[in-house]
């Protein structure tokens, strides 16, 4: 069987930080504020710390645009690729 290469699954919160924050230069407490979220967790998901939850992936999806699915399949080949760590903790909300 072949493995997946642990470095081919990207973390949807690392995705959403290389390709949205830092090159539109996003405040990430306006960010929170807008979306719900707590700043920790958001901080957390954009480090690839936490894993993205449905709601946070409508809630993205709803600000940018960014279909939901392509980032819950983002996250479910993160987990898979890294034994499913994680998959269990949700973002906390405000």
């Amino acid at each position: 069987m072949i493995e997946p290469e642990i470095s081919l699954a990207l973390h949807p919160g690392d995705w959403f930080r290389t390709a949205i924050v830092e090159p539109y230069r996003v405040d990430l407490a306006q960010l929170a504020d807008h979306l719900g979220f707590d700043r920790e967790s958001l901080a957390a998901l954009l480090r690839g710390e936490l894993p993205l939850d449905h709601i946070s992936a409508v809630r993205l999806e709803e600000a940018f645009g960014v279909s939901s699915e392509w980032l819950l399949r983002m996250q479910e080949s993160f987990d898979l690729a890294h034994g499913g760590q994680g998959a269990q903790v949700q973002i906390s909300k405000r």
